[in-house]
């Protein structure tokens, strides 16, 4: 992928809308000064689509009657009414209530329409889309083969609609997709979707078969049938901190059903990533992970927000990964069933699962590698690592919570790691629009990032505003767009971090080497400790040795780490990208961190808190460390507090009953969290209470004062 030249991008930019597609030389235009309006739109021609060739055609309402006359269906009805017909035709009318509030009624007219209104839209927020010819080409000539998914991330609500857009333009099938119940609830939103292929899914079924059978008949039976590719979001919801979120499988195990019952003979499956200049939603997500409640789906407020959508938010690419096949991706690790519709137990399986499961992170790890990395994430993350690493003498922090960065340091560093995602095989996209000088594209890449970051195009230095009295917004704002670069070196952060844990027990001299078990006990510990914040390469079921190897070689490569094989010993060979990979990673041990300290420092007959009243006591706990100790703003975010007491959890250190959360303190527990305390002591700037077995009433010992900042701290110590 490369850039188009200054002249190229301006006239681009010039043009009404367009959509810029890059491969190595290509530049692909469409668009033009009259190619959206509504005549053009209405005329254009529906024929020529590349269709699944054992599709049969149908209507939307044909596909709800074969989910509504199924033999499955009638299976369940059976069992539920209990014998009992007027029970049973009661049931009937509840199902095809339920079929006609979930089914898509995709119209062709309305597909022109919203085409019209959402090209209109798309040219104001996101004038510049780009994407790589060659990659719709492949799936042009995959559709007519197999039943094809699409798996995008999701970061935005324009998730939904740029995929539809982007089809519909190319002349390619609009996918049906899987959306929230949310949506169907939007007065004449939700018509306006479901017309455009959407279906409506509720968030959790519960035990309730009834709709879980209609459901996954109804997909199954439209992936079966080949009726348009199907695209859903692995994650299950919008990733609201930058970064990726552990797949949901149910949909996904429901979508390759057909595949395992052998009623198709193979999927196609398609990862793709969508990556944002500026997300829409950024300063909302923020006021989300600070405690503010999510506001609902409405009519009303999609009106409210309609300053936000006359707001230019930049570029945004769309990447597909290479598709590949189910059936070899499964092999001979699952045995496909008989296609016998009338017998056919819909059921899933452990195996299956177990292949789901891995599945589903194979198509996270294809969507990581198409991830284009963007500047202002770039500039974000070399910005607070510089803010809370002062040894370096790169960054002045003020009383009044201000930062104070010199503005060459922080080129000079953003150009060194834009050099090294580029060197491990990551697009990088460090253009703006616009801009003829790269002094001036940095300050429109730090303009997104306001009002965290104040900054002059000709100063020598920038100001960030991180700390108290200026809001946690502001702080969290700029984790954010650091978060989308973590997927980068997230298993080489853990490895270092480990490493300097090590260090700090062993207290030899860095020229020496350590131990390499001890290291990776250490990284096993810290993987657990953000379980749910980084998501490791590979598959589910991959061993953690696995990843620590893989990481550790790819240290070797890059000359940060030597591994001697004959000692077992580590040692670190000074490299500049040290320090900063241990920023990306250091916010969500610290978050891990504060978790356990807040639960050992409870009384031992303090009673039970609910997880939700334990995340906002946690956090205010949380707002006077960062006051006290300048600790990441990550430790502020409820998604953070939650994946980190999700992670105690997993970790047998934390118990849940119906009435909530509290610290375990059984005998291995007890152990186990003082051992976590002590590698937590040398990891973060602070002190723990030491978790014990005494009675009730007692209070915990505190073990340790508050450390200085820097009298550890991996981002500072080189």
């Amino acid at each position: 992928s490369v850039s188009l030249p200054i002249r190229e991008r301006r006239r681009t930019h010039m043009a009404l809308h367009s959509i810029t597609s890059f491969s190595d030389d290509a530049q692909f235009f469409v668009g033009g000064k009259r190619e959206w309006d509504l005549w053009s739109v209405l005329r254009r021609p529906g024929g020529g689509l590349p269709l699944y060739r054992h599709m049969q055609f149908r209507l939307p309402a044909a596909t709800i009657e074969h989910v509504l006359q199924s033999a499955r269906l009638a299976r369940v009805l059976d069992e539920l009414c209990g014998g009992q017909q007027e029970a049973r035709e009661t049931l009937s009318k509840e199902a095809r209530a339920i079929m006609v509030g979930m089914g898509h009624t995709m119209s062709t007219g309305v597909l022109r329409f919203m085409a019209y209104v959402v090209g209109k839209t798309i040219r104001v927020i996101y004038p510049d889309i780009r994407f790589v010819p060659e990659q719709l080409e492949a799936i042009k000539q995959a559709i007519p083969d197999t039943p094809v998914l699409y798996l995008p991330t999701h970061r935005s609500y324009m998730d939904f609609l740029i995929i539809s857009y982007l089809f519909f333009v190319l002349n390619c099938p609009v996918p049906i997709i899987a959306a929230g119940e949310d949506f169907q609830r939007m007065a004449v939103v939700g018509n306006l979707l479901r017309a455009c292929g959407a279906f409506y899914m509720r968030r959790s079924f519960g035990r309730d078969k009834l709709y879980w059978t209609l459901f996954s008949e109804y997909v199954e039976t439209m992936v079966s049938n080949g009726d348009a590719p199907l695209e859903f979001f692995v994650e299950g919801t919008r990733s609201r901190a930058g970064k990726h979120l552990h797949p949901k499988i149910g949909l996904l195990s429901v979508a390759c059903q057909p595949f395992f019952n052998r009623a198709v003979s193979d999927i196609t499956v398609f990862p793709l990533a969508i990556t944002y200049h500026e997300r829409m939603e950024g300063h909302l997500y923020v006021d989300e992970m600070l405690g503010t409640p999510k506001p609902k789906e409405s009519l009303s407020g999609l009106v409210r927000a309609r300053t936000v959508l006359q707001h230019n938010h930049g570029r945004m690419h769309v990447r597909f990964a290479r598709g590949f096949s189910l059936r070899e991706f499964v092999g001979q690790r699952v045995s496909r069933r008989c296609p016998n519709n009338e017998e056919r137990p819909h059921v899933v399986t452990e195996a299956q699962r177990e292949v789901v499961t891995d599945l589903a992170f194979r198509v996270i790890e294809c969507q990581k590698r198409v991830l284009v990395v963007m500047l202002p994430s770039v500039l974000a993350a070399v910005g607070l690592h510089l803010a809370h690493s002062a040894p370096l003498q790169t960054a002045a922090t003020s009383a009044d919570g201000r930062v104070v960065v010199d503005r060459r340091e922080l080129l000079r560093q953003a150009a060194r790691v834009v050099a090294w995602v580029a060197d491990v095989g990551f697009d990088v996209d460090t253009t703006e629009l616009g801009c003829d000088t790269e002094q001036q594209a940095v300050h429109s890449a730090l303009a997104t990032l306001q009002p965290a970051v104040a900054d002059q195009c000709d100063a020598e230095t920038l100001t960030l505003h991180l700390w108290p009295p200026y809001p946690a917004f502001n702080a969290l704002l700029l984790a954010h767009a650091r978060n989308e670069l973590l997927h980068v070196f997230a298993a080489e952060a853990l490895l270092l971090c480990a490493y300097d844990c090590v260090q700090q027990m062993s207290a030899r001299p860095r020229t020496t080497g350590l131990p390499l078990r001890d290291t990776q006990a250490t990284f096993e510990l810290l993987r657990d400790l953000v379980y749910n914040d980084v998501l490791l390469p590979d598959r589910a079921s991959t061993p953690i040795h696995v990843h620590f190897r893989n990481a550790l070689q790819r240290l070797e490569f890059m000359k940060v780490l030597r591994c001697d094989a004959a000692q077992s010993t580590l040692q670190e060979l000074q490299h500049p990208l040290a320090p900063f990979m241990c920023s990306l990673i250091l916010p969500f041990v610290q978050c891990a961190a504060c978790v356990l300290r807040f639960f050992l420092n409870l009384p031992v007959n303090a009673p039970v808190l609910t997880t939700a009243a334990a995340v906002e006591q946690i956090r205010e706990a949380n707002s006077l460390l960062v006051n006290t100790h300048h600790l990441h703003a990550d430790v502020l975010s409820a998604n953070a507090i939650t994946n980190s007491l999700f992670s105690l959890h997993r970790m047998n250190l934390l118990a849940k009953k119906d009435t909530g959360i509290f610290l375990c303190r059984t005998a291995a527990a007890t152990k186990k969290a003082n051992e976590v305390a002590h590698i937590l002591r040398l990891a973060t700037p602070l002190g723990f209470a030491t978790a014990s077995l005494q009675g009730e009433g007692a209070t915990p010992r505190f073990s340790g004062g508050a450390r200085s900042t820097a009298s550890f701290s991996p981002t500072a110590r080189l």
